[in-house]
């Protein structure tokens, strides 16, 4: 039985060791400061989305949060401009960020879009912050 434990024990440590070798590689190889967002973007107006993001095909990675007190929707898909989106990027549609920065909508390796992300709320002047590599 001690034998048992003592095995259980010795692969926890290695998962473990296993799993903050993986993060800090990660960490490394995107570079990026998760409390220092140097873009930002700020919603207009309720009728017209705000383009967040634009299209890039060389994105390794993006964090956008929600930095206001009013939920925000984010849309992934191509419009020519605000007005076009204005038809199809509508509020309670989309991925939900909720206000004071609550969560993130992360593109990464493993969901890596290069397309254009699009936003809008219920309000004006609503602070969306943003990071891009």
């Amino acid at each position: 039985m001690k034998k048992i434990i003592a095995s259980l024990a010795i692969l926890s440590f290695i998962f473990l060791c296993t799993a903050c070798s993986k993060q800090q590689e990660q960490d490394s190889i995107f570079g990026i400061a998760f409390t220092n967002p140097t873009n930002s973007a700020t919603t207009t107006q309720i009728s017209l989305p705000v383009m967040v993001l634009n299209i890039n095909a060389d994105r390794k990675y993006a964090s956008i949060q929600n930095d206001s007190d009013t939920v925000i929707y984010l849309h992934l898909a191509y419009f020519a401009s605000a007005s076009d989106a204005s038809s199809t990027v509508l509020l309670n549609e989309g991925f939900r960020l909720l206000p004071s920065a609550a969560n993130e909508f992360i593109i990464d390796e493993i969901n890596l879009y290069t397309g254009q992300v699009w936003a809008t709320s219920s309000a004006a002047s609503k602070n969306i912050i943003y990071l891009e590599k």
